[in-house]
């Protein structure tokens, strides 16, 4: 399944690899104050979570921020200054301008991004972005989370879905992207709710996504209703499901800052699963990569494809056929596994580098695989791709692409008989006008230096 990754969309915009730094403005939020409550939102934890200290100056969080990227970013990293905790356009502009500015100035800083709710919008903050915005690329985070009143109440929310529509506009009148924020796994919703919520992010114009699991922190409310047993978190495979389905409706152009959101581990209850981040997005870009070959080549079964060997186990072999696209050649013992396909001749056997042919005869549907079904006997994934060196299309592709006359359609090859590795018989018939007779003809006679001899027909 294709998705325009943030890291694709920064290399394209500024050409190189850039890093998030976590900034605070020192704001708090209309839910804590007593504007709109004082709890905040039901699964909020209140902490900041990764946020830099609000009680450092703006250089000196950036400078805090770079030192725990430095062993990865390098001297010529550049960066986007990015305020992420609580409500941080909650402040009058005179006060935020000088913070802002203070980021976006900095020489190694390409972008600013900031987090907010889009009930903190008003006209003068609008304008201040937009002065901003002359300097350099501005994003906005709005915390959408769902469109569904129902789930907006429960989660505390405090504004109307109309709220957001007209912050998305308003923002775009100034030039300013939008990155909405979505979680998946919210109680009481169903996936198609989820779905719904994504398909509506996609057309409300936002330039990007944050796709986040709901997970359940100590301290707030969210977790004193899961340990009531009022709701249960997503498992990782139903979370990679939802994913999926999530990232199909929404267009192929929008930039999918997140695939899942992390919070800080000494606060995590649920799911345990989530607090292993690296094997999570692992899991999440492999599915994403089976789902996008399968599209590939759903459609191209009887192809012929070159690749190399990669590995040959006893049960089946798998070839390369290009730079994350693999094909598994299947050469199951019937007797121990009667189930499964011998797709190799008898008397083949591969080595490591190998360039063979084969025949693409099925490709799995990843959507449409239990659990396990893709996995090989010690726990690896399996290709999605199965390809044969026995089947009797291989013959006949293998004559399309060597014999020029096959190719054409003068010749064509009406059946193939085969026993892999010991005898092939092929029936063809040729297809000749007069004038394709005549032209063969004299082709025969060139090709034998000038002696003429008879055009098979």
């Amino acid at each position: 399944m294709y998705y325009r990754s943030l890291n694709a969309y920064l290399r394209e915009a500024f050409g190189c690899k850039v890093y998030k730094l976590a900034l605070s403005a020192g704001c708090t939020c209309p839910n804590r104050d007593g504007t709109i409550g004082t709890c905040g939102c039901i699964f909020c934890s209140g902490s900041g979570e990764f946020a830099a200290s609000a009680s450092l100056s703006i250089p000196e969080q950036l400078a805090q921020a770079k030192r725990l990227v430095a062993a990865k970013a390098g001297p010529d990293a550049r960066y986007i200054a990015y305020f992420q905790d609580f409500t941080n356009t909650y402040a009058p502009a005179e006060v935020l301008r000088p913070l802002f500015a203070a980021a976006i100035r900095q020489p190694e800083v390409c972008a600013l991004s900031i987090a907010t709710r889009p009930d903190c919008l008003p006209p003068e903050i609008l304008s201040l972005l937009a002065e901003l915005r002359s300097e350099k690329p501005v994003w906005v985070e709005l915390g959408l989370q769902t469109i569904h009143a129902s789930t907006a109440a429960y989660i505390r929310r405090g504004y109307p879905l109309s709220v957001y529509d007209e912050a998305v506009r308003a923002l775009h009148a100034r030039g300013i992207s939008v990155i909405t924020h979505q979680i998946l796994g919210l109680p009481g919703e169903t996936p198609e709710m989820m779905v719904e919520t994504a398909r509506y992010i996609g057309r409300s114009g936002a330039e990007g996504i944050k796709l986040h699991l709901l997970h359940v922190l100590t301290g707030t409310d969210l977790a004193a209703d899961y340990a009531a047993g009022e709701f249960e978190t997503l498992s990782l495979d139903a979370y990679i499901t939802l994913l999926e389905a999530c990232l199909r409706v929404l267009p192929r152009e929008m930039v999918i800052h997140r695939l899942t959101g992390d919070g800080a581990k000494r606060d995590l209850l649920a799911p345990g699963w989530s607090g292993d981040k690296k094997r999570v997005i692992n899991e999440i870009v492999r599915d994403a990569a089976r789902a996008s070959i399968y599209k590939e080549f759903a459609d191209r079964k009887g192809e012929l494809i070159t690749g190399t060997v990669l590995q040959t186990t006893p049960d089946f072999t798998i070839i390369k056929i290009r730079d994350g696209v693999e094909a598994e050649l299947p050469h199951f013992d019937r007797r121990r596994n009667e189930n499964e396909r011998n797709e190799r001749p008898s008397n083949e056997y591969y080595q490591h580098n190998q360039r063979i042919k084969a025949l693409i005869i099925d490709v799995r549907d990843p959507s449409q695989q239990a659990q396990g079904a893709t996995r090989t006997r010690d726990g690896g994934n399996r290709p999605s791709i199965i390809v044969s060196r026995t089947h009797p299309d291989l013959i006949r592709r293998l004559l399309e692409l060597e014999v020029p006359e096959i190719y054409d359609g003068v010749v064509e090859v009406k059946s193939v008989a085969r026993e892999a590795g010991a005898r092939s018989k092929i029936a063809i018939i040729a297809r000749l006008s007069i004038r394709q007779h005549r032209h063969y003809a004299a082709h025969d006679h060139l090709c034998a230096g000038g002696t003429r001899r008879q055009a098979d027909s």
